[in-house]
């Protein structure tokens, strides 16, 4: 048998995976899929010890997925707003620098920050909608009312009166 040599790690195939607890969340299973793939793409930057340090720009992820930039913005916002990532370090622009924004998986722990993993999607739940009565309704149906019937003109059609076909 042979031994690796010295430090060298061992270096498999990368792949992201995403665990059943996970998937089963009712967070997950509310996002689109749009988000779904940019949560793939960010869990693929990860490496295990870069959490808090995935920085990630609208455009480079919008190219990365392959949708509009607008709709990558959405996406990003889905995640933050369930939980599933966080901004570390927001970003900036001037002369000399450009950063992207930098955020953290939270199923992970956090290797800017040392903090354990929050898993915050864990706690968000989808808001009820509410819907309004029948009866509630401030536009009233079609048709007359009836107490109010609507009365028919006498030259209409309707009322009776043939109209005429020309050809025949």
């Amino acid at each position: 048998m042979s031994k690796r040599a010295g430090n060298k790690k061992r270096r498999g195939t990368r792949f992201v995976m995403l665990e059943d607890w996970f998937l089963r969340t009712e967070a997950w299973r509310s996002l689109s899929p749009v988000a779904r793939a940019a949560y793939v793409e960010f869990a693929d930057r990860f490496n295990g010890s870069n959490n808090g340090h995935l920085a990630m720009a609208v455009r480079s992820l919008a190219d990365a997925i392959n949708v509009g930039k607008s709709t990558a913005e959405r996406a990003l916002a889905e995640l933050l707003e369930r939980g599933f990532i966080e901004v570390t370090q927001a970003s900036s622009f001037n002369v000399k620098t450009r950063l992207a924004t930098e955020y953290r998986l939270t199923a992970h722990f956090c290797n800017r920050t040392n903090q354990p993993a929050s898993k915050r999607f864990r706690e968000w739940t989808a808001q009820k909608k509410t819907q309004s009565r029948l009866r509630d309704r401030t536009v009233p149906s079609q048709g007359p009312s009836p107490e109010n019937p609507t009365k028919i003109p006498a030259h209409s059609p309707v009322s009776g009166t043939e109209t005429r076909r020309f050809g025949t």
